[in-house]
């Protein structure tokens, strides 16, 4: 700073701070005054609680702290665990159970050629037809497979999921 404005600055800021002294003559004392103690005393006090939970850096703190951590669960029942674990991507069990797959479509009709891998049908070669909204299924199976088992099994959970199945062949 220039000294001048320092020493301008300083005389003005040092009026405002430093009391005049009163025109009774007795000197001034640097206590407040006993009436504002209560209310100086009052601000010192920490905020409770309730104050706590709106402070705005308890707030933040509480942005800023790690989650949360729950307790861990109890033991689930094997149904819960199953289906837990039936819901996982397509992507992941897909090369366990398909050998090739294969599928067209424009929108309004559509087929899926698959090479079952694994299970009772591995070897087998479902076709899967859609058009206009209706199902057509073919299963070509392979021998000791009971086929009449299948084509109602395969009919009774295509109707049961409301498709409209125009016709369901095991061979």
């Amino acid at each position: 700073m220039i000294p001048v404005l320092q020493t301008a600055v300083g005389s003005a800021f040092s009026t405002l701070v430093r009391p005049t002294p009163p025109k009774n003559g007795t000197s001034h004392s640097p206590q407040p005054a006993p009436d504002r103690l209560p209310l100086l005393a009052k601000q010192e006090k920490p905020p409770t609680t309730k104050d706590d939970d709106l402070d705005p850096m308890a707030r933040r703190a509480a942005q800023l702290a790690p989650p949360v951590q729950v307790a861990p669960t109890t033991v689930q029942e094997p149904s819960t665990i199953v289906e837990t674990r039936a819901r996982v991507s397509l992507e992941e069990i897909l090369p366990a159970l398909v050998r090739k797959i294969a599928w067209a479509g424009d929108g309004k009709r559509g087929s899926v050629r698959i090479e079952l891998g694994a299970g009772e049908l591995a070897g087998s070669t479902l076709l899967v037809h859609a058009d206009g909204g209706k199902v057509r299924v073919e299963l070509n199976v392979p021998p000791g497979v009971n086929a009449n088992d299948w084509q109602q099994r395969i009919h009774e959970k295509l109707t049961a999921r409301g498709l409209d199945v125009e016709s369901v062949e095991v061979r």
